[in-house]
């Protein structure tokens, strides 16, 4: 049996039992959709994505992003910017400076984000995305529904 399998077998047992998994969506991979009814709450660090109630580590804060791999709302661990040099020289997950992105220049208020070539240089729910109007590609929480 394939994990993808198995994990599809635990969610649909566990669902009809009432259960939850204590899994989230995305933690198996992003590839294998899990259907959670609840996150439970825990220390995340930081430039990873987050859920509400979640305990950012090492100077950050679970934040709704202005930016998501997935265009649906989503939340991360991270700190607001104005310039590059508000975020920390480098990530935890990638070797490449953290960047500080804005989706309105005119204030340049943004949120930094971990710069990345691939998911593989990403933390735990987020990919690497290229964005329209910034140079590098970020590494974005995947969002889930509201």
């Amino acid at each position: 049996m394939t994990r993808a399998a198995a994990l599809l077998f635990l969610t649909l047992v566990t669902l009809a039992c009432g259960a939850s998994t204590g899994l989230r969506e995305g933690d198996a991979g992003p590839d294998v959709p899990v259907t959670v009814d609840r996150p439970a709450a825990q220390a995340v660090g930081p430039w990873e994505r987050c859920f509400p109630g979640d305990t950012c580590t090492d100077d950050t804060t679970c934040t709704p992003t202005i930016f998501s791999a997935n265009a649906l709302p989503g939340r991360l661990c991270t700190r607001p910017c104005a310039r590059a040099t508000a975020c920390p020289i480098r990530g935890r997950h990638s070797s490449f400076p953290v960047g500080c992105a804005t989706a309105t220049p005119d204030t340049g208020d943004g949120q930094c984000f971990e710069v990345c070539e691939s998911t593989a240089n990403c933390g735990p729910g987020t990919q690497c995305v290229a964005r329209a109007g910034i140079a590098f590609q970020l590494c974005l929480p995947v969002g889930t529904a509201p």
